[in-house]
């Protein structure tokens, strides 16, 4: 169904309106038929710019991600991962961003976990608590993505079922969550939208994935990469700035 601020009409024709979810912007051709439906000849959705061009790094430098467990933090297990990232902090950058079930702001987009849980790491420069989404910029590569709830909601209003198609879907529609507020819950905006996508990242992520997956998009100009829940593969994944090439990395259980 397409929807202005005037009327609303059922759609029909080349199109699928089971792969569209609520929220969409989008254009279509065609022409209304006898019985009040309107046949779609074609359609297309609003205008992203490009990725800037990625940097020439003159030696391998790596970033890794992992997703932790998708259920409540408690002392305990705040407590580990403090010292866990205390390790990690003294020699490398470290950034936190909130998930569905932790202790941040349930609307969208959550705001960054509040330091106090991190008395260790949080004496270093180099750990950051971060919202989610979250967009940085590392090296000259650019990072786009969430810790998953838009891909997952998606996924329930749709026929879009694997988090890859999600994220090239979003892309396409050039907007994060465009469900939200209707069925993702977020903050309200009456002048700006901060989940619209006016430049394509270098790397577009999401989290708590049933399994680590990735591919590129727009002629090899975008990563997207689906990181696996940690509690259930035990892995993370290493990606190279310079070329851009994933390394999953598996944990032993024995160790944690």
């Amino acid at each position: 169904m397409l929807e202005d601020d005037l009327q609303r009409v059922v759609l029909c024709g080349n199109i699928d309106p089971q792969t569209h979810v609520t929220g969409i912007n989008i254009a279509v051709l065609g022409y209304t038929e006898e019985n009040g439906k309107f046949f779609v000849e074609d359609y297309c959705y609003s205008c992203v710019d490009e990725p800037d061009i990625l940097p020439s790094l003159s030696t391998d430098k790596s970033s890794k991600f992992l997703t932790r467990k998708s259920r409540s933090i408690i002392s305990d297990s705040t407590h580990l991962l403090d010292s866990l990232l205390s390790q990690l902090v003294a020699s490398v950058a470290v950034d936190i961003m909130p998930g569905e079930f932790d202790p941040a702001n349930h609307l969208l987009p959550q705001q960054p976990l509040h330091p106090c849980m991190f008395p260790k790491s949080s004496k270093y420069s180099t750990f950051n608590v971060v919202t989610n989404p979250y967009d940085a910029t590392i090296d000259g590569v650019r990072f786009l993505g969430t810790s998953g709830q838009n891909v997952k909601n998606i996924s329930a209003y749709s026929k879009i079922t694997n988090p890859l198609d999600v994220l090239q879907k979003t892309l396409d529609w050039a907007h994060l969550a465009p469900i939200a507020p209707d069925s993702l819950n977020s903050y309200p905006y009456k002048d700006e939208d901060p989940f619209i996508i006016s430049q394509y990242p270098h790397v577009y992520f999401c989290g708590n994935a049933s399994k680590m997956e990735y591919k590129f998009y727009r002629n090899n100009s975008v990563l997207m990469v689906a990181i696996p829940e940690f509690q259930k593969t035990f892995s993370a994944l290493m990606l190279n700035l310079r070329t851009l090439e994933v390394q999953p990395i598996a944990i032993c259980k024995e160790v944690l």
